[in-house]
Protein backbone atom coordinates (compact mmCIF):
# COMPACT_ATOMS: atom_id res chain seq x y z
CA UNK A 1 0.00 0.00 0.00
CA UNK A 2 1.15 3.66 -0.48
CA UNK A 3 0.38 6.62 1.40
CA UNK A 4 -0.97 9.89 -0.47
CA UNK A 5 1.92 11.44 -1.09
CA UNK A 6 3.81 8.39 -2.23
CA UNK A 7 0.98 7.71 -4.64
CA UNK A 8 0.91 10.83 -5.87
CA UNK A 9 4.62 11.14 -6.78
CA UNK A 10 4.29 7.62 -8.73
CA UNK A 11 1.26 9.31 -10.83
CA UNK A 12 3.10 12.99 -10.93
CA UNK A 13 -0.56 14.11 -9.14
CA UNK A 14 -0.88 16.14 -6.67
CA UNK A 15 -2.25 15.59 -3.27
CA UNK A 16 -5.07 17.37 -3.58
CA UNK A 17 -5.94 16.21 -7.21
CA UNK A 18 -6.41 12.76 -5.52
CA UNK A 19 -8.66 14.06 -2.81
CA UNK A 20 -10.43 15.63 -5.39
CA UNK A 21 -10.44 12.28 -7.23
CA UNK A 22 -12.47 10.84 -4.58
CA UNK A 23 -14.74 13.26 -3.69
CA UNK A 24 -16.06 12.95 -7.38
CA UNK A 25 -15.59 8.79 -7.10
CA UNK A 26 -13.10 8.87 -9.78
CA UNK A 27 -10.35 7.17 -8.03
CA UNK A 28 -11.12 5.87 -4.03
CA UNK A 29 -8.32 4.58 -2.10
CA UNK A 30 -8.25 1.29 -1.20
CA UNK A 31 -8.06 1.91 2.77
CA UNK A 32 -8.42 4.90 4.63
CA UNK A 33 -7.77 5.11 8.20
CA UNK A 34 -10.88 5.78 10.69
CA UNK A 35 -8.60 7.57 13.05
CA UNK A 36 -6.46 9.96 10.95
CA UNK A 37 -8.52 9.47 7.90
CA UNK A 38 -5.40 8.96 6.01
CA UNK A 39 -5.97 7.39 2.61
CA UNK A 40 -3.66 4.30 1.11
CA UNK A 41 -3.75 3.17 -2.33
CA UNK A 42 -2.77 0.00 -3.46
CA UNK A 43 -0.35 -1.41 -6.40
CA UNK A 44 -3.06 -2.27 -8.59
CA UNK A 45 -4.08 1.10 -8.90
CA UNK A 46 -1.72 2.63 -10.40
CA UNK A 47 -2.65 1.78 -13.89
CA UNK A 48 -6.01 3.11 -12.97
CA UNK A 49 -4.44 6.53 -11.82
CA UNK A 50 -1.93 6.81 -15.24
CA UNK A 51 -4.71 6.26 -17.46
CA UNK A 52 -6.73 8.79 -15.65
CA UNK A 53 -3.68 11.09 -16.63
CA UNK A 54 -3.17 9.85 -20.40
CA UNK A 55 -7.15 10.87 -20.76
CA UNK A 56 -6.43 13.90 -19.22
CA UNK A 57 -3.80 14.50 -21.85
CA UNK A 58 -5.49 13.73 -24.44
CA UNK A 59 -8.37 16.56 -23.63
CA UNK A 60 -11.32 14.43 -22.08
CA UNK A 61 -13.58 15.91 -19.49
CA UNK A 62 -13.31 14.39 -16.00
CA UNK A 63 -16.81 13.63 -16.10
CA UNK A 64 -15.84 11.79 -19.50
CA UNK A 65 -12.80 9.44 -17.67
CA UNK A 66 -15.32 8.26 -14.89
CA UNK A 67 -18.62 7.46 -17.36
CA UNK A 68 -15.17 5.54 -19.31
CA UNK A 69 -13.93 3.97 -15.94
CA UNK A 70 -17.14 3.02 -14.11
CA UNK A 71 -18.50 1.36 -17.23
CA UNK A 72 -15.40 -0.41 -18.72
CA UNK A 73 -16.56 0.38 -22.31
CA UNK A 74 -14.17 0.58 -24.85
CA UNK A 75 -16.39 1.68 -27.57
CA UNK A 76 -17.31 4.50 -25.24
CA UNK A 77 -14.01 5.43 -25.10
CA UNK A 78 -13.25 5.24 -28.80
CA UNK A 79 -16.72 7.72 -29.14
CA UNK A 80 -14.62 10.43 -26.77
CA UNK A 81 -11.66 10.12 -28.78
CA UNK A 82 -13.58 10.24 -32.08
CA UNK A 83 -15.77 13.32 -30.41
CA UNK A 84 -12.33 15.29 -29.31
CA UNK A 85 -10.81 14.65 -32.89
CA UNK A 86 -13.51 16.23 -34.41
CA UNK A 87 -13.47 19.02 -32.25
CA UNK A 88 -9.31 19.86 -32.94
CA UNK A 89 -10.53 19.69 -36.74
CA UNK A 90 -12.98 21.78 -36.25
CA UNK A 91 -10.77 24.42 -34.67
CA UNK A 92 -8.00 23.70 -36.74
CA UNK A 93 -10.23 24.57 -39.90
CA UNK A 94 -11.31 27.72 -37.89
CA UNK A 95 -8.06 28.71 -37.62
CA UNK A 96 -7.01 28.48 -41.64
Amino acid sequence: MYTIGQFSKIGRVSTKTLRYYDEINLLKPMYVDRDTQYRYYAYEQVLKLLSISELKEYGLKLEEIKAIMDKEDADLLKKFLQDKIAEINKEVQNNI
